[in-house]
């Protein structure tokens, strides 16, 4: 192979081009790209993803039996057929979501927002203060805060009683869109 690509790359081009050419695999070719799979030899992504590539090809994936997995999802009293040819989406609220299947199925569970009236403030081993200050140093209220107007966000962490040690921690703030953040860190002059 004298392109950026290799051997085994090369060959699942091959075997890929064989099969669209002549309708059936190189299966002499698809057990060479196998075991050179399964060796340890190193191999970068795009050979590996080729390789991939041309053993799912050969597989004839498209000419398997369309619903092969048997699998139902029950939300609350509706049934669900899970189809395996394609994503499907399902919302529920507080239902109970049970999944059947005649054998093993990876599902992806996502949830997204917060539910009305669900977002009181909660800790965890660590608590986080937050308060505003104008250019003064005094104490004011977020609503207080007016267009165009200077003041100091100050966000305090601190370990609960019976936390003795806290690891791996990120902190974010969500800021209102038209707040300008300023790095005070060498600032000599913000409020203590």
């Amino acid at each position: 192979s004298y392109t950026y690509g290799s051997l085994i790359r090369d060959e699942a081009i091959i075997a890929n081009a064989y099969k669209q050419i002549y309708g059936t695999n190189n299966e002499e070719l698809l057990q060479k790209i196998s075991y050179t799979l399964l060796s340890k030899d190193y191999l970068s992504t795009q050979s590996t993803g080729y390789a991939l590539y041309a053993l799912a090809m050969g597989a004839n994936l498209e000419n398997m039996n369309e619903n092969f997995m048997d699998a139902t999802l029950k939300i609350g009293d509706q049934v669900h057929t899970i189809d395996q040819n394609q994503m499907q989406i399902f919302s529920f609220n507080n239902e109970k979501a049970i999944i059947n299947a005649n054998k093993d199925i990876f599902v992806s569970f996502g949830v997204e927002g917060v539910k009305a009236g669900e977002n009181s403030a909660f800790s965890n081993k660590i608590s986080l203060d937050r308060a505003f200050y104008d250019e003064k140093g005094n104490k004011i209220s977020p609503s207080e805060i007016g267009s165009g107007q200077t003041f100091y966000m100050r966000i305090s962490a601190s370990l609960n009683e019976g936390a003795n040690y806290v690891s791996n921690i990120a902190l974010t703030q969500i800021l209102p869109s038209g707040w300008e953040v300023s790095n005070t860190l060498l600032d000599d002059n913000t409020p203590s």
